[in-house]
Formats: structure tokens, sequence, C-alpha cells
């Protein structure tokens, strides 16, 4: 199992930490309020911890994934997949996000629903948040016997009527949940799939950025200034923004997470686990999780089932983007 190095917003360099540079002077955060390093030394002998297990997993149709043909069974061998961490993990699986989740060749909706193909089997009770973009699909699903929802982007658990999107075909979707047993504790999980940096696609600061972040507000009902305040767990395929403690995208990488991030509430990037690609012999480290909850230890980070790859088997190989399942577990005080 791996863990994370914690990646805090900071202007230092330590063994246990690796800083990304300041904050955008957009932001208007002040030293009082920007993050500094901090260890995750477990010393919450006074407060409660809680664990978040999340399943974070592009499974790809645009390779060939999230359907069944008479030639190879992919959609069936992944859920299989998932329904075995489910069983296997102890507490439980609270939230997967999946993205490229759709078997329409026309990309008109996010099709099978994970609640579908999970409900009925044993597994809990399931729902599922879906978006559109372009020719992405995204699917959050949450555990309900354990989580309800509060609000969501597009109002609705079934086919979306709205379709955030970083930039075309880029979806990002997200939902603001409280557990059942203790509606006090409220956060706001966030599926990506964040677009490729570089020459592929449009540069950062043409980013949708601001809407993302008023969808943020909206949902968790707090104003911009205050979004740091919010618990939040960002999960999905970052592509080269994962790489963001060793890559030359720092400064988008600070950015991007700079209004959720406070003095008290540093923002933790998983570790850098290779899950992409299947053509590229798995070198980059694109799927992630990132969360400014107040951990006590680093987060767990492992491959599914690291030995089953590829599950895709009739896509050629230089066509074959297919990645690696993660599930993540976060160990968290109530501080």
């Amino acid at each position: 199992m791996q863990t994370t190095k914690l990646i805090t917003i900071a202007g230092l360099i330590s063994c246990a930490c690796i800083s990304v540079n300041a904050f955008d002077n957009s932001y208007e955060i002040d030293d009082e309020d920007s993050a500094v390093i901090t260890a995750a030394a477990d010393n919450s002998s006074t407060n409660t911890q809680h664990v978040i297990n999340l399943i974070q997993y592009n499974v790809k149709a645009s390779s060939g994934g999230w359907r069944n043909n008479s030639q190879d069974r992919v959609l069936s061998k992944q859920i299989a997949m998932l329904e075995q961490q489910i069983q296997a993990t102890k507490n439980g699986v609270d939230f997967i996000t999946l993205e490229e989740a759709t078997d329409d060749s026309n990309h008109k909706k996010p099709s099978p629903l994970l609640s579908e193909l999970l409900n009925g089997k044993g597994l809990g009770s399931w729902k599922t948040v879906s978006s559109l973009s372009s020719i992405d699909a995204t699917q959050l699903s949450y555990n309900a016997a354990k989580w309800e929802c509060l609000a969501l982007v597009n109002n609705q658990e079934t086919i979306p009527n709205f379709e955030p999107e970083w930039i075309k075909a880029r979806a990002y979707n997200m939902a603001y949940c409280q557990l059942k047993n203790n509606k006090n504790f409220k956060i706001l999980i966030v599926i990506n799939h964040i677009p490729h940096l570089g020459a592929q696609e449009r540069p950062f600061n043409e980013w949708k950025s601001d809407a993302f972040y008023a969808d943020a507000a909206k949902l968790t009902k707090t104003p911009f200034s205050k979004l740091s305040q919010i618990k939040i767990i960002f999960a999905g395929d970052f592509n080269e923004l994962g790489d963001a403690a060793t890559t030359t995208y720092k400064n988008e990488y600070t950015s991007l997470f700079a209004p959720f991030v406070s003095k008290n509430h540093p923002m933790y990037l998983s570790e850098n686990i290779q899950t992409c690609c299947f053509n590229s012999n798995w070198k980059y480290n694109f799927d992630h999780v990132v969360t400014n909850l107040a951990i006590v230890k680093p987060i767990e980070t492992k491959i599914i089932n690291p030995n089953n790859y590829p599950l895709i088997t009739t896509t050629t190989i230089q066509n074959n983007e297919e990645h690696k399942a993660i599930i993540a577990t976060i160990t968290f005080s109530s501080n």
C-alpha cells in the first residue's frame, strides 16, 4: 500500500513535505490565512477519528471500457472488480468516482449507472450523481446507507440537465453530503476529469474555474471568501496536474485549490501511483485524491487488483488508454 507525501501550499521544503508555490494574488489570501507545512502526526487523542474510503477509476469508455460486447465483456469485469473491493474494504466504501462512464457511443447519456449495477447484490444501498460533458460522462456514487445528499449541481440523481465542465469535453461534478449518524459532519465531494496541461488542450487561464467555485459556494451556501472553511475531497483523473509536486505545473495546482486552503486546512495530495495508461506502460501518475481534511496520517492509496490489467483486450495496444482503479483511505480527526 502506498501513502501520500504531505503536499501543502507553503514556501518551504522539508523531508516530509514538498511545497508548491505561493498563492496567486488574485485570491487575496494574506499571510495569516496562507497554508503552512503541517506534519500528519497522530495527535488525535482528544479528537474523534473518522475514515473515508473512496474508489477512483477512469473506466475509459473511449478505449472500449464500461460496455460489454460479444468479444470482450469489459463492463462485467470492471463491475466484478469493484464488487470485490467493496466487499473486502474494512469499514465499507463511502464514495466511488468514475470518469468516461458511458456505454453510449454517441455520448448522449451516462449509462449504465453504477448504482443500478450494485444495488440488489448485498453491497448496501447506492445512489449515483451523473454529469455529461460533450464526449465525457462522470458518475459520482455514494453509499446511501451511510450518507445523504444535501445538494447537487444538477438537482437530480439520474440523467443530468446540467453539464458542468472545465473546458469542452472535460467534466466535473459535485455533491454536498452529510453523515446520517452525524448530521454535523458535511463534506463536498468533487469528481473531476481535469484537462491536460501543456499544448494538448486549452491553457489553464481559460478553464472555467470561476464557475466551478460558484458551484461549490452555491451548493454549500458558503461565500467565496469562506470556501476554505468547508470540508472537501477532490477525486478523479487529474492528468498532468496530478504530478503537481514534481512537474512544472505547481502554479496551476496551487491556483486551482487556493480558495479551499487556509492555515488550518492545507490541501493534501495523494502519492504518485502509476495508473495510466496501458499503451504507455502505466508510467503516468494521473489518478489522485486531494483533501483539506485534518488528516492524522498520510492518505493510504493502492491499486485495486494490480495484476488484473488490462481488462480491455480487444482494443489495439496503441489505442488502449486503459487506467487502473485505486482505493484511497483518508483517516482524519474531527478537529
